[in-house]
């Protein structure tokens, strides 16, 4: 495994289904329970964010496997804007392809937000980027 943890987080408006995107979340993390937090919008509008967290290899390891292939490329092809010299990875899900089935990269704003700590010895950003290349090498493979 090259991932310590993935954090997914996303919001539910007030003119989308607290259910379904519940559903969405568990469906993409396989999580049974999710955190929800109710805060305010901007214009007073009620918001809920569901955030959920995996930390077993296993569990990691099923998430990337159920991805899209084409979003595994496109990750690995725009790693060096997705990692940090932290040696965390971004990427954004489309939850509304979710909603059919489907984990794949976000082109718009109603996505799941992803953030990963990859495993890296030494923690430097390059072989951060090298290990995580490596390791979503190994599920596009399988597909």
């Amino acid at each position: 495994m090259s991932l310590h943890y993935l954090a997914f987080r996303t919001l539910v408006h007030a003119t989308e289904s607290e259910e379904k995107v519940f559903e969405v979340m568990r469906f993409v993390t396989s999580l049974e329970e999710l955190s929800r937090t109710e805060v305010q919008g901007h214009h007073g509008n009620a918001i809920v964010i569901l955030e959920g967290e995996i930390k077993k290899s296993r569990e990691i390891d099923g998430f990337f496997n159920r991805m899209d292939r084409e979003a595994l490329e496109e990750i690995i092809k725009s790693l060096d804007q997705r990692v940090d010299e932290n040696c965390h990875i971004y990427f954004r899900l489309d939850k509304q392809e979710a909603y059919q089935g489907r984990i794949v990269l976000a082109g718009h704003e109603d996505f799941i937000q992803v953030r990963g700590n990859v495993k890296s010895y030494p923690k430097r950003r390059d072989s951060a980027m090298g290990s995580i290349r490596e390791y979503l090498d190994s599920f596009i493979k399988n597909h």
